[in-house]
C-alpha cells in the first residue's frame, strides 16, 4: 500500500505550528465543495483490528479500500487480542487501546501500527490506567498531535502523544462507566458513556456538559467526519437510528436510519462513513458505507465485509492517507 510522501513524513503527526490556521464554512450542509479544513488530509483507506464474537477476541487486521469499498484480510498482525477496544490514528500510525487475550479485556495496553507499510510496531507506552470499551477522540488541529482516551471502566483521560507514542493524563472524564462512545470535530472532541455526555475543548482540555446529545448509552458508537458534522448512534443495543451532530456545537442536526445493531466498527472517510461489523443480537461482519454528504446508506457485500473469522463487534479503527494536503488547495478525490 502507499504510504505518505516524504513532505508529509518529514511534518509528522498532525503537526500544524507554522502553518495558518484556516477558518471553514459554518453552515450545518458541507457538501463536496470542501473548505480548507476538509481538504487537510485526503483519507484513501483504513484499518478495522481486533474485535470479538462470542468469546473469542480476534488479533487480525482488515484493510478497506475506500476506492472500491472492498476489505482485504492482513492476518493476526496483533501482540494480543481485542474484544472491547477502541482504535484511534496519527499521520503515520494506528492505535488499538486496551488490547486483552482474555474475554471481556481488562488492560492498559496500546498497540500500534504502521500504516504506510503495515508493519507491526508493536505494543507502546502503556495507559495509566486499565480500561475495556473505552471511548477515544482525535486532536487533528488545535493543539494537535494528541488523542485522548476515557471511559471503559475508568474517569481517568489518558492523553497519547503521537510524536512520541507516550501517555499521560488530563482533565478527567464525568463518568466511571463502562461502554462508552467517543468522536471528534475541528475544536472538540465528543464523549458518551450510560447517561453522560460530555465534550471536551482542545483549546485548554476541560471538560463540558453535551446537553443536546444522542441518545445513545454508549453501546451504540460514533464516526466522525471532515464535513463539518460527526455521527453517533440515537441508543444503545440495537436501534437503526444515526444522528448528524455539528461538531462545532454538538447541536443535533437530522436522524436518519441505518441497519440496526450497537457496537459498530465504525472507520471514517472523505465523503462517506463505514460500518464494518457489528452486533445485531450477534457479532457479525455485516456491513454498509453511508455518505457524509447526502446523510443515506448502503449495504456492502462480501466484498466490504472483514475477512478472516466469521463475526466481530467491538474493534478498533483507523484511517489513513496517500498523502497531506499541507498547501490545502487540492481537490479530494470523489471517494
Amino acid at each position: 500500500m502507499s504510504g505518505l510522501t516524504a513532505s508529509a513524513t518529514a511534518q509528522g503527526p498532525f503537526v500544524t505550528s507554522g502553518r495558518a490556521k484556516h477558518s471553514r464554512s459554518q453552515g450545518s450542509e458541507h457538501g463536496p465543495t470542501a473548505t480548507p479544513w476538509e481538504r487537510s488530509r485526503i483519507c484513501t483507506h483504513g484499518f478495522v483490528a481486533g474485535g470479538y464474537k462470542n468469546a473469542a477476541p480476534w488479533r487480525n487486521v482488515n484493510r478497506t479500500q475506500h476506492s472500491n469499498d472492498t476489505s482485504t484480510n492482513l492476518g493476526d498482525k496483533m501482540n494480543d487480542a481485542g474484544s472491547y477496544i477502541d482504535g484511534a490514528f496519527s499521520d503515520l500510525h494506528m492505535y488499538c487501546y486496551g488490547t486483552d487475550n482474555s474475554f471481556s479485556g481488562w488492560s492498559n495496553r496500546v498497540w500500534s501500527m504502521q500504516m504506510s507499510n503495515e508493519s507491526n510496531r508493536g505494543n507502546q507506552s502503556g495507559m495509566n490506567v486499565s480500561r475495556n470499551d473505552m471511548g477515544c477522540m482525535i486532536d487533528y488541529h488545535y493543539m494537535g498531535a494528541h488523542i485522548y482516551i476515557s471511559g471503559g471502566g475508568n474517569s481517568t483521560t489518558d492523553r497519547t502523544n503521537m510524536k512520541n507514542d507516550s501517555n499521560a493524563t488530563t482533565n478527567g472524564f464525568g463518568s466511571g462507566g463502562d461502554y462508552t462512545a467517543g468522536t471528534q470535530g475541528r475544536l472538540r472532541g465528543y464523549m458518551k458513556t450510560g447517561g453522560t455526555a460530555q465534550y471536551m475543548t482542545w483549546a485548554n482540555e476541560s471538560w463540558s456538559t453535551w446537553s443536546n446529545s444522542p441518545g445513545t448509552n454508549g453501546w451504540g458508537k460514533a464516526c466522525g467526519s471532515w464535513m463539518g458534522h460527526f455521527y453517533m448512534k440515537t441508543g444503545g443495543n440495537c436501534v437503526t437510528g444515526l444522528a448528524k451532530c455539528n461538531d462545532d456545537t454538538g447541536a443535533n442536526i437530522s436522524t436518519f436510519n441505518v441497519q440496526n445493531s450497537g457496537e459498530e466498527n465504525y472507520q471514517q472517510g472523505n465523503f462517506k462513513g463505514y460500518c464494518l461489523g457489528h452486533y445485531n443480537g450477534s457479532q457479525n461482519n455485516n456491513s454498509y458505507k453511508f455518505s457524509t454528504t447526502s446523510d443515506t446508506y448502503s449495504s456492502g457485500g462480501g466484498g466490504m465485509e472483514p475477512k478472516g473469522h466469521n463475526g466481530m463487534s467491538s474493534a478498533g479503527n483507523a484511517s489513513a492517507f496517500s498523502f497531506n494536503n499541507s498547501s490545502y488547495g487540492i481537490t479530494p478525490p470523489s471517494y
